[in-house]
Order: C-alpha cells, then structure tokens, then sequence
C-alpha cells in the first residue's frame, strides 16, 4: 500500500506471465472495505484487464504509467 497524502493505492507485484484470480483477492479486498481508493496489479504477461475495480497491467504498461504520474499522480 502507498500512502499519497488521504490517498490509499494497492499495487500487488507477480513475477508471473499469467495472471491467475486468486493473485486479485489481497487487493480486492482492500479496495472493497476501501481501505484503499485504487488497486493496481503488476505481472510480466502481455494483456491489460480490469478485474473488478483491479486494474491488471503489464509491467512495462506500469511504469510508463507511473512515469507519467498516472499512478500516484494527485
């Protein structure tokens, strides 16, 4: 979890090419008591989903997003 002032983010990290539904649970359940107000997911696979409010991404698709302050961003 990153803490960006009262904002709460969830960023979970697998070194996996395929990513399976139970990778999403810690997030998910986060995000659903809205302990946090964003929840990313980040593997080494290819395809960008949405897994019920988790945004899947692929790493490089994440760090150009972070890069560009589309993560933590304000």
């Amino acid at each position: 979890i990153v803490s960006r002032g009262e904002r709460r983010i969830s960023i979970e990290v697998k070194a996996t090419d395929r990513w399976r539904p139970e990778y999403s649970r810690p997030s998910l359940e986060l995000l659903h008591a809205q302990v946090v107000q964003e929840a990313f997911a980040v593997y080494t696979g290819e395809r960008a989903f949405m897994d019920d409010g988790l945004l899947v991404l692929p790493y490089e698709d994440f760090l150009a997003r972070l890069f560009n302050d589309e993560v933590l961003g304000a």
